[in-house]
């Protein structure tokens, strides 16, 4: 038998051995191929081996309603997750006991990643609206990527890309956060074949100032100032963006 061979009976018996154990939220394979937010995932750019293989080792679960807490922070590290549909909210209780907003996710990208530095989740994952969840049993991906270099280059470029996300400072102003914040998004859901200037966000208002590093108040005035500016306009969760260039001069450094 050769290597190829080889790989696909070893991921074939761990998904059995998935199958058999007590599921708590009854994993289905996963089908990559059929995925329109694989190329933003693991499988994304490797060749079809790899893919096959891979497939063997993703637990799909769901549909899972809105509100679902699928990592706990300080829970033991032992899978990452592809979001397949559905937003994300990252959140933790810093030391001071405060609540932390840390990210809002799309479908393709992966939560969890923040673990890797120890061996326990260093924040919540909670879903936001009804939503479908790839989960990647890390130990057995990273098996797989010793013997397949395009698998570990896929890896490390997901991981690049993760430390990339923006962090809003209150060292910027309220104007330059939001704005870096709307265009963020502009440009991440582009990428996923959608609409730059129209498109909901699931992240409620309060989070959305958590996120942004400031009070919900102040939150609410900047939008306001924006639609009176004709920059955007906001019908509760839903956002039009009418004037991209305006606000890349309001982002400034945090343009995309």
């Amino acid at each position: 038998m050769d290597d190829l061979q080889s790989l696909h009976c070893w991921a074939e018996d761990f998904h059995r051995d998935i199958e058999q154990s007590a599921g708590r939220m009854r994993p289905r394979a996963a089908d990559c191929r059929s995925c329109h937010s694989a190329v933003f995932c693991v499988p994304g750019h490797t060749e079809p081996g790899v893919q096959t293989a891979f497939e063997c080792l993703v637990e799909q679960i769901g549909p899972l309603p809105a509100g679902t807490r699928y990592i706990a922070m300080g829970d033991p590290f032992d899978a990452i997750y592809a979001i397949k549909s559905g937003q994300v909210k990252t959140a933790r209780v810093d030391s001071d006991g405060n609540d932390e907003v840390l990210g809002l996710h799309l479908p393709g990208e992966l939560v969890g990643l923040d673990a890797l530095a120890g061996s326990r989740y260093r924040c919540d994952a909670t879903l936001l609206d009804t939503g479908v969840l790839c989960r990647i049993s890390f130990p057995r991906v990273a098996d797989l990527a010793l013997v397949w270099p395009t698998l570990q280059a896929r890896l490390f470029q997901l991981f690049s890309a993760a430390l990339q996300t923006p962090r809003y400072s209150v060292d910027h102003p309220v104007e330059m956060r939001l704005a870096g914040f709307l265009l963020d998004l502009s440009s991440r859901w582009k990428q996923r074949g959608f609409s730059s200037t129209e498109f909901s966000i699931a992240l409620p208002r309060q989070d959305i100032a958590r996120l942004l590093a400031m009070r919900k108040e102040t939150m609410s005035r900047v939008f306001a100032r924006f639609e009176e500016q004709g920059f955007v306009r906001t019908d509760r969760k839903h956002v039009t963006l009418l004037n991209l260039e305006a606000l890349r001069r309001q982002a400034g450094p945090l343009a995309v």
